[in-house]
């Protein structure tokens, strides 16, 4: 019920009534970009793949040219052992450079997470894996 104002005047119901029509929506906008925001605050400092074999799914932050030989050489490994071993779940490995490599497994579903953050422990990692977990996966990898 919006009418072009006439004559560059705007009346205050116009503004009123153009309140009413957005602030929904600015509303809902807020909140996801606050969401993303937050997530995006909990990735920093690593990158993640996830695959689901049953539905192809794939979620990834990793940059396949920034990849050094190395860690592709690593995934590769525990995607095979995975592979080899159906009762693996999980697999972390400390690299050459001091950063950590996860991969979990679950059903069909793999995840790996790069971890460049040097001198980490494995109680650090460990806490840093379940929030990637929480903030991206929780309710799609199931075993968290």
């Amino acid at each position: 019920n919006f009418k072009s104002p006439s004559d560059n005047q705007i009346s205050s119901s116009f503004f009123t009534n153009l309140e009413k029509l957005i602030k929904p929506e600015i509303t809902q906008l807020e909140r996801v970009i606050s969401e993303n925001t937050k997530r995006n605050n909990v990735v920093e400092g690593f990158k993640y793949l996830y695959f689901n074999h049953m539905n192809l799914a794939l979620k990834c932050s990793i940059d396949r040219d920034a990849i050094l030989p190395d860690i592709s050489r690593v995934l590769n490994k525990m995607h095979a052992d995975f592979e080899h071993s159906p009762s693996l779940s999980e697999i972390l490995i400390s690299t050459q450079n001091d950063g950590w490599v996860v991969g979990r497994k679950s059903d069909q579903r793999e995840f790996y997470i790069i971890f460049d953050n040097q001198g980490a422990n494995l109680l650090a990692i460990n806490e840093e894996v379940k929030k990637l977990s929480a903030a991206y996966f929780r309710d799609i990898f199931i075993d968290n």
